[in-house]
């Protein structure tokens, strides 16, 4: 989640330098990173290591995103306010499937999809452990959730009982 997360950032930055209009959320990670506004086209080098750097950074990919993010500081907690809220949740994977089963809605592409400046493969074995060591708890949250979802074979949890 995070190299997706930062691959996002990093597509983000491209489009608005090579445009020269920067929008709030590309300000806002410029700031984070503590970079200037550039215009013109980014090298997919110099993208690469500010990549390797905003992984990094608590400020661009902070610990537990999606525990943060759902209101909890640990799996337990958010799988309790999920449940507690009724919350229906999916996965990346089944993404597409729910939304064509909940919504009727089809599409082949991802307007939003970015750019793989980052992968696996790229990164180094030491920040995929300290990625690793970033996200326990979403890891688990995420576990709990696939879990579910291989038990009932849905495309989403929308009963926690």
């Amino acid at each position: 989640m995070a190299v997706s997360q930062v691959n996002y950032i990093l597509t983000r930055l491209k489009s608005d330098a090579s445009h020269g209009k920067y929008q709030p959320d590309t300000n806002a990670w410029l700031r984070a990173l503590d970079l200037k506004k550039v215009s013109g086209d980014l090298s997919d080098i110099f993208l690469l290591d500010l990549g390797m750097r905003a992984l990094l950074d608590h400020n661009v990919v902070s610990p537990n995103t999606m525990c943060d993010w759902l209101g909890g500081g640990d799996a337990a907690t958010v799988l309790a306010l999920l449940v507690q809220n009724r919350v229906e949740v999916t996965t990346i994977q089944n993404y597409s499937k729910w939304r064509r089963q909940r919504w009727g809605v089809e599409a082949s592409t991802r307007r939003n999809e970015s750019v793989r400046f980052l992968t696996r493969d790229n990164i180094g074995a030491d920040r995929v452990a300290y990625l690793h060591d970033l996200s326990r708890e979403d890891t688990k949250l995420y576990l709990s959730v696939e879990n579910i979802l291989s038990k009932t074979g849905n495309c989403s949890v929308e009963r926690w009982d």
